[in-house]
Formats: C-alpha cells, structure tokens, sequence
C-alpha cells in the first residue's frame, strides 16, 4: 500500500492491527492507548507487573515504515529493531 494523505487513517488503523498482533507475541499483554492524547494513539505491550516493554506509536513516520513490514510478515522484528535504539536488546528493562 502506497500511503498517501487520503488514504493515512485506514492504513493507520492496518498498522494498529498488525502491531497489536505482533505485540502480543513480545509481550504478555498488549493493549491500544492514548486516544486523545497529545502523543496520540500507541499499542503498548506489557510485562505481568503493568511495566511497558514496548510502545510504538502511529504518526506518518511510524506507519510509512510498518506498512513494508506488514508486506513482508516482519512486524514483530520491525518492533524489535525500532526500539533497540531506546532500550539494550530492544525490550525495556
């Protein structure tokens, strides 16, 4: 999918699906927040204790680059890589 102004919120709400999916296999428990937030919408997952260990969030960066992960079945790895930078071994310790 080609994203484009009118067509950002359904491959916004694609790209939420997808890594609410792909969350769930990182995470123990995975959920959408921050609907109308300043940040806006996240799918957080989170370890049994309610800590975070991985968020990602859903501006036009974020979705341009999930959507060639949702092509090519890499979301879970996508999540991985993105906060690898922010956390050792991509996982909030």
């Amino acid at each position: 999918m080609k994203l484009t102004v009118e067509n950002f919120q359904e491959a916004r709400q694609i790209c939420i699906k997808a890594v609410l999916e792909a969350m769930k296999t990182l995470a123990p428990q995975a959920y959408i927040g921050g609907e109308g937030s300043e940040d806006g919408i996240y799918v957080a997952g989170v370890n049994e204790q309610n800590r975070i260990l991985y968020i990602t969030h859903f501006d036009w960066e974020e979705v341009i680059e999930i959507l060639p992960a949702i092509e090519t079945g890499k979301v879970k790895e996508w999540i991985i890589e993105v906060n690898e930078g922010c956390y050792p071994n991509g996982m909030i310790e």
